[in-house]
């Protein structure tokens, strides 16, 4: 999914779509309309941060 959202994003920046794209075709939850899949290389996840709402106490090992 990351992958998805980071095509879609690229595609953005590089003008072949218009911001507000990105809301609609979350919106609309069908994969044909989002971008293309992006290359694995460089991804990495550095944290993950959870607002209060959700109730939980944790926090990232590092910050």
């Amino acid at each position: 999914m990351v992958r998805i959202i980071t095509g879609t994003v690229l595609q953005v920046g590089e003008g072949k779509r218009k911001p507000g794209d990105i809301a609609d075709i979350l919106a609309a939850k069908n994969r044909a309309r989002s971008g293309p899949t992006a290359v694995p290389y460089g991804l990495t996840m550095c944290s993950v941060a959870y607002g209060p709402e959700w109730g939980l106490n944790w926090k990232p090992p590092y910050n």
